[in-house]
């Protein structure tokens, strides 16, 4: 007999347009190559029952259609937008690199959860935005496969509230646009495990 259990996949949005910017809550919306990106993630169309997104049309038009097409329900988390990027939002790397910011950008680029560019908003203050949140949808997810598309912090975020990583350590690992992030939570278990992070989703992620 299958145990039953919790499946969350996260699924960071692909490449959007103005991709050398960082666009923190700005509203870009996605390349054709990000979509491109998103649907080469999602090559094996899993049975989720649930589409959760962020407000942002990067992550919410490909959510809304992936939604559509499968006639899965999709449900948009306001406080898994972006993170803001305060002075820096919406500058290009190259213009970072030679403005006033450059030391505390090779900073940022170091240690970019400890390191927060000027009147942004820290990882810190991201954690607690994201906590009842996250915790709301492991509650309504129980016993079912449950879709996620959001950012690169949303993701480690759920590594720090469901998987009890510390905060600098999810700075390690490596988000790339359309990467797949597959957390489970057997039932009768308070203990969430990592069983898959990479390129796409399958059976065996």
């Amino acid at each position: 007999m299958t145990q039953k259990r919790t499946t969350i996949d996260f699924l960071v949005h692909g490449e959007p347009t103005n991709s050398n910017r960082l666009h923190g809550t700005s509203d870009e919306a996605l390349s054709q190559d990000g979509i491109a990106q998103m649907r080469r993630s999602l090559k094996t169309i899993l049975p989720w029952q649930k589409i959760y997104t962020s407000p942002l049309q990067r992550c919410k038009d490909f959510a809304i259609t992936i939604g559509y097409e499968f006639r899965i329900n999709v449900t948009q988390i306001n406080e898994f937008t972006a993170m803001n990027m305060g002075d820096w939002q919406g500058m290009s790397i190259l213009e970072l690199e030679q403005s006033k910011y450059k030391d505390d950008f090779q900073e940022y680029k170091k240690s970019p959860l400890s390191c927060t560019p000027p009147n942004s908003q820290s990882f810190q203050s991201y954690l607690e935005q994201t906590k009842n949140p996250l915790q709301k949808l492991l509650s309504q997810s129980s016993d079912q496969h449950s879709l996620v598309i959001c950012h690169s912090e949303t993701v480690r975020a759920a590594m720090v509230h469901l998987l009890n990583f510390e905060e600098n350590s999810t700075a390690n690992i490596a988000l790339p646009f359309a990467s797949c992030t597959r957390i489970i939570i057997p039932n009768g278990s308070t203990q969430a495990y990592l069983t898959g992070h990479g390129k796409y989703f399958d059976s065996a992620l």
